[in-house]
């Protein structure tokens, strides 16, 4: 349908004020050879830009645990640094509460999401060292497969049972984390 067609079965069916905003609306994207009602943005993240080996690298630091929710560790911080995390058997596969695509590890060390739309990534890694799950986020880029992101809050977690929170903190400083995923 060309675009004055589609705008004159506009102005019949709707009366009055909202004429004027489907007619703005419908203008954007009409034009008189080609009809576009809507274009979808997103940063084109495909599942093939999620798989292969994934290395999870920290900046060398420590953050004391604040805020928390809960039974605080002893003693109230975490440190990170080298060695990297190495993941060969990341699982990835599509959201069923939102539109991107989720991915796990077969151990639960690692999991989160990657948002289609914006290419914000959500992490959870779980520090064995110190029984804490840490949250980490950033927007990955897909040319370079990487994402630079900071973990700003962890789950302290029974060392026996990790599947029961004992407290949820906030971390200060925020701590900087690189996700590289190479196919």
């Amino acid at each position: 349908m060309k675009c004055r067609s589609l705008l004159r079965s506009m102005t019949r069916s709707v009366p009055g004020l909202s004429v004027l905003t489907l007619v703005s609306l419908s203008l954007i994207g009409c034009s008189d050879d080609v009809t576009e009602i809507f274009q979808i943005a997103d940063c084109g993240l495909e599942r093939l830009d999620l798989t292969g080996t994934w290395t999870v690298a920290f900046t060398d630091d420590t953050s004391i645990l604040f805020n928390c929710n809960g039974v605080g560790p002893a003693p109230p911080t975490v440190t990170v640094g080298p060695p990297s995390f190495v993941f060969n058997d990341i699982s990835v596969f599509a959201s069923a509460a939102n539109v991107g695509f989720r991915f796990e590890d077969s151990a639960n060390l690692l999991d989160g999401n990657v948002e289609a739309d914006s290419c914000l990534m959500l992490i959870s890694l779980f520090d064995q060292d110190e029984s804490q799950f840490l949250q980490c986020f950033g927007t990955f880029d897909r040319p370079s497969g990487v994402m630079l992101g900071g973990c700003d809050s962890t789950a302290v977690v029974d060392p026996l049972n990790t599947s029961t929170v004992l407290a949820d903190c906030d971390l200060n400083p925020i701590l900087g984390v690189t996700v590289t995923i190479t196919p």
